[in-house]
């Protein structure tokens, strides 16, 4: 896995924060709003407008969904996915997605990077060649910086279609993803790439982070028992204070309870993830006092 600013992961989630800039004035509070039908999510988007978007920044994309800079403030931005090959359900999906998040955030006060609730609009014949032109994928990112030579993901997005966009919050910078795998993949690979990544944190030193990180997957370990769906496609954001944001909701909707080995798989693999960074943390401290 590869050190990314966090601006540029926030594509692969397709995940707390306030909202900043101007852009959403009118529709800060709605994302509060409880049980939201689909049709009351035209509020919303009719208050979009396609201007926001900074197309003077790469756009960053995972397999379905990219991110977009707010042209305003690029602390924000929209992750937004073409409706051409979806689901003709993909609307309802990200909204039980956003409602999952929410529900989460007020039962155990994870952190996530979903600032509101997703709506569709239509696709303007102008914007598809700008934003395919502008798109690329975050696998070629390393350290905030497109790798040289890198093309941008030209067929993204297509005409005569519309867009699924939901604001969200532009990931702390100098971030990392942890995706544990299974069990038999961890001990195929050895140390899998997060342990790696951990050490490459920019403030992995600060005073604090350790503890917060372990203070952290302690708690994912228990919210992960509690919720063994979070198991599936496990995946996580960890910032340089040791903070850890959980992603990409929609995984979650419509899948079986997990089997109990599943669950141990990754409880296993956040426990791995987390003595190690004590064991790194003990082994550093020892060589600055050489």
């Amino acid at each position: 896995m590869r050190i990314a600013s966090a601006k540029y992961i926030s594509a692969i989630s397709i995940a707390v924060v306030v909202v900043g800039g101007n852009n959403f004035s009118n529709i800060r509070y709605i994302g509060e709003m409880q049980g939201l039908a689909r049709n009351e999510t035209q509020f919303q988007s009719s208050s979009f407008q396609w201007d926001y978007l900074d197309l003077n920044k790469p756009a960053f994309c995972g397999n379905f969904k990219c991110f977009f800079y707010d042209s305003k403030n690029s602390d924000n931005g929209y992750l937004i996915r073409d409706s051409a090959g979806a689901s003709d359900k993909a609307l309802d999906i990200a909204v039980a997605g956003w409602e999952k998040a929410k529900e989460l955030e007020l039962k155990y006060h994870i952190r996530h990077l979903l600032l509101d609730i997703p709506f569709e609009v239509h696709l303007p014949h102008d914007m598809v060649d700008p934003m395919n032109t502008n798109s690329y994928h975050v696998k070629n990112v390393v350290n905030g910086r497109l790798v040289k030579g890198t093309k941008p993901k030209k067929h993204h997005f297509h005409h005569n279609t519309s867009a699924i966009i939901q604001p969200n919050k532009s990931a702390p910078a100098q971030s990392i993803i942890l995706k544990c795998k299974s069990l038999k993949e961890i001990e195929s690979s050895g140390n899998y790439d997060i342990l790696k990544d951990i050490e490459s944190l920019a403030s992995y030193d600060k005073k604090g982070f350790v503890e917060q990180l372990q203070s952290e997957i302690s708690l994912t370990i228990a919210l992960v028992e509690k919720e063994p769906l979070l198991t599936y496609d496990f995946q996580l954001m960890i910032d340089s204070n040791g903070n850890i944001y959980h992603l990409d909701f929609d995984r979650l909707l419509n899948m079986p309870i997990p089997k109990p080995k599943r669950v141990k798989n990754i409880v296993n693999c956040l426990k791995r993830t987390s003595n190690y960074a004590g064991a790194r943390h003990i082994h550093t401290t020892k060589n600055l006092r050489l």
